[in-house]
């Protein structure tokens, strides 16, 4: 597996998956989003669920982040958006934004969330995310 993958995965399981399981706590939602991202100049694509499997009567919505590396050795930026249809119905929450650090020490990356803001009546991407679709 190449670094840019394990990047990927590591920001879905450590940062993206926590916020959907606690937005689906939250709701008392199910939550299935396609996480869409550009890491180290690849572009990649990955389904994950709030509970596991999907449901049919839970939210949708896409996860887009990018990812590169940061003047300092061994550690990466992240920042992400999303944008989600049917959560929370009736309160105009549209997703959430975020931005975070990923350091690599002793063979294993450790992940930082610096900034979370939830959005609401937010329905199109940001200018840094509109190409960043798969």
């Amino acid at each position: 597996m190449n670094q840019g993958t394990r990047l990927f995965q590591v920001v879905t399981a450590e940062v993206i998956l926590p916020i959907l399981v606690k937005l689906d706590e939250e709701a008392k939602q199910s939550i299935t989003a396609k996480v869409s991202g550009v890491v180290l100049g690849e572009t990649m694509t990955h389904e994950i669920c709030s509970r596991g499997t999907k449901s049919e009567n839970g939210a949708i919505g896409e996860v887009r982040i990018a990812l590169k590396e940061s003047a300092v050795a061994n550690r990466f930026i992240f920042s992400g958006e999303s944008i989600f249809e049917g959560l929370s119905p009736g309160t105009g929450f549209s997703g959430f934004s975020i931005r975070g650090t990923l350091t690599l020490a002793d063979g294993q990356f450790s992940t930082e969330l610096t900034a979370r803001s939830n959005r609401y009546n937010v329905w199109n991407w940001g200018k840094d995310f509109v190409s960043l679709k798969t």
